[in-house]
């Protein structure tokens, strides 16, 4: 079946499962959200993939705890949980990816089950996907360039197309954490002009410096959704929903439909 939709999408920061006081995420992200759990809730897919990944190289503070930090982490065994939200993994679905990255060198293994941070609570709550209780498959990225992580992209989109379920990804993370500089406001210009004329391979291929200068976190996990998009034959182009700025920081929400 095609896939149902793909999108890249923001979340609020958190210290120790609070919201870090002056990061709420900005009106026109909020909208955006309110936008997107429609299309999720008529949508209704049967499986989500998220796909989430740290800009650092590990170990750091926010990393979970992962099976092989070299390898993509399916995070859960049976079950995932974001906070309290607790979903059934999609054990079909995860064999599969496992014997599918194998021949090209990709290795996809199954993490201990952990909750995750409340960021990706908010995430899957106000994406309208807690509401569809549908099930998940949560992959934690390696640090891999968003060139490399496009070719992981691509295989998973691979095996959507040959599924038949209704599937849909998510990437999580947020734009520049550095929006008021001047390599954080050539981010943000390069990554909206990507979108408008839709040259996002271009934008994947940027040098790594020029994303770290950025501050940014969401090209590994963005690279990996457009490779699923491509993999699994979706020929929409991508659009930018919502973009905001708060506190320093930038935020952007990216749809492709089947």
């Amino acid at each position: 079946m095609p896939l149902s939709f793909a999108a890249l999408v923001p979340y609020p920061i958190f210290i120790d499962g609070v919201q870090e006081p002056g990061q709420e995420l900005p009106a026109s992200i909020e909208k955006g959200y309110q936008a997107l759990a429609k299309t999720v809730q008529a949508a209704n897919p049967e499986t989500v993939i998220f796909i989430i990944g740290q800009p650092l190289e590990p170990p750091n503070p926010y990393t979970p705890p992962l099976a092989d930090p070299d390898a993509v982490n399916i995070l859960g065994l049976d079950k995932v949980s974001f906070g309290d939200l607790v979903f059934d993994n999609d054990v079909e679905l995860m064999e599969e990816l496992q014997e599918r990255a194998k021949p090209i060198g990709w290795s996809a293994k199954r993490a201990p089950q952990i909750k995750l941070s409340p960021s990706m609570h908010y995430a899957a709550e106000h994406s309208g996907v807690a509401a569809i209780s549908p099930k998940v498959l949560a992959l934690y990225l390696p640090y891999r360039t968003p060139t490399e992580l496009l070719e992981f992209g691509q295989i998973l989109g691979t095996l959507i197309k040959r599924t038949n379920k209704q599937i849909a990804v998510l990437a999580v993370g947020n734009l520049s954490t550095r929006a008021d500089t001047e390599p954080g406001k050539n981010f943000d210009a390069k990554f909206k002009n990507a979108i408008e004329e839709n040259s996002i391979m271009e934008l994947i291929g940027t040098a790594p410096k020029e994303f770290e200068m950025a501050g940014e976190d969401a090209m590994r996990t963005f690279a990996v959704a457009a490779g699923a998009v491509l993999g699994a034959s979706v020929t929409d182009e991508p659009r930018l929903t919502a973009f905001g700025t708060n506190d320093r920081k930038s935020y952007a929400i990216v749809t492709w439909h089947s």
